[in-house]
């Protein structure tokens, strides 16, 4: 009793068509769409180089055609040139030797006699012209008196005609009269002089020419011209070495400016004041390097072509589309609703371009960026530290 429910168990569970329930696969379309997309861009190439060699070759016709028509009216100019200097040469004499068209009544009729007339004026000489009158000239005014005396008068230190020269100087016996005498005659003199220094206590000093390095705290995008700040991520020590101004983890904040133009690859930032932990403050004023000391801070770039020539670019398109619809339906560029079309979508394209192709680019400086600030002045510390030898 038992073998027969197995069989018709398994009879059961046997499904000759269990596999057409499975769902289909989708076939693939993307090798398609390439080859559409491909045919299409290739349409839209030819269309252009068929459209812009059919405006060239109009182009090139206008242009041979505008040519003629200016060599012709050169040619006329000249012609007319040549005719009015033969009629022109009998202008002082009566007006019965002129031709007919410019004399009056009867002497219009006989046009051999004005044309023999006419040599006969070119062999008379012209009235010698009468002398000019002579206009006696005046003499001329005495020259003024000099306003700086010469040499030997400024080396005294006196002016011409007003201040005696003064005997020569002393020579100085010292630097500080060397200073002195350098100071009073610097009026006197084109070129500055100077004299050496001593720079005093190098301890508390910062001098010129140093470099801070520094770490960015902020992003900086040179859309929005604002302010930025960075940290010392070491200790920075006197011009001798020997003394701790500006400790590590000091704040530094400048500011940067959205200048940024076309082909630019760096940023402009000026810092203009350190503050250190203990609550010193100085201003620097000072610009910023990168860890070559190359003035500016490099970043990356946006330049915006999509948005500065995507609009045109589309409107072009448009107006390939509508040119070779045009050329199908044989019409020109300046007939119909067609031309109109035309024109619209190219003055529409230009309009567009000159509104988007002066976007300024856009440059990117990632926060951590390390930088320096080259320091630009002497930076002094003695007023605020008190350094005592041990």
């Amino acid at each position: 009793m038992s073998e027969p429910i197995v069989k018709q168990e398994a009879e059961q569970d046997y499904d000759p068509h269990r596999f057409s329930a499975e769902p289909k696969r989708k076939p693939n379309k993307t090798v398609l769409i390439i080859i559409v997309a491909f045919v299409v861009l290739m349409t839209l190439i030819g269309a252009s180089v068929f459209i812009t060699r059919q405006y060239l070759s109009d182009y090139m016709a206008e242009r041979a055609e505008r040519r003629k028509e200016e060599q012709e009216m050169k040619n006329a100019n000249e012609e007319k040139g040549r005719k009015g200097k033969v009629f022109g040469a009998g202008s002082g004499a009566s007006g019965s030797a002129l031709p007919a068209r410019f004399g009056k009544g009867d002497e219009a009729k006989n046009p051999d006699a004005d044309a023999a007339a006419i040599p006969l004026l070119r062999d008379k000489a012209p009235p010698p012209a009468a002398p000019a009158p002579v206009v006696p000239v005046a003499p001329p005014p005495p020259p003024p008196p000099p306003l700086m005396a010469p040499a030997a008068s400024l080396a005294g230190g006196g002016l011409a005609g007003s201040v005696a020269a003064e005997p020569a100087q002393k020579r100085p016996a010292n630097v500080q009269e060397l200073a002195a005498q350098r100071a009073l005659t610097a009026a006197l003199t084109a070129t500055p002089q100077v004299s050496a220094a001593n720079l005093g206590n190098r301890s508390y000093l910062l001098a010129r020419g140093s470099v801070i390095p520094c770490v960015l705290e902020t992003q900086l995008v040179s859309n929005i011209g604002g302010s930025t700040s960075c940290v010392l991520p070491q200790h920075v020590y006197s011009d001798d070495g020997k003394v701790l101004l500006l400790e590590k983890g000091s704040s530094i904040t400048g500011i940067y400016e959205n200048n940024v133009r076309t082909g630019d690859s760096r940023i402009a930032i000026l810092w203009q004041r350190i503050k250190t932990a203990t609550g010193v403050v100085i201003d620097v004023d000072s610009p910023a390097a990168d860890q070559l000391g190359v003035m500016g801070a490099p970043g990356v770039v946006d330049n915006h072509w999509p948005e500065r020539i995507g609009a045109a670019f589309l409107l072009s398109m448009v107006e390939d589309a509508v040119a070779i619809q045009m050329s199908k339906n044989g019409q020109g560029r300046n007939s119909g609703y067609g031309g109109a079309s035309f024109n619209t979508t190219t003055t529409l394209s230009e309009k567009v371009l000159d509104s988007t192709i002066n976007i300024a680019p856009t440059l990117y400086k990632n926060r951590g960026d390390r930088l320096m600030v080259y320091v630009s002045r002497d930076l002094w510390f003695n007023n605020v530290y008190n350094v005592k030898q041990r």
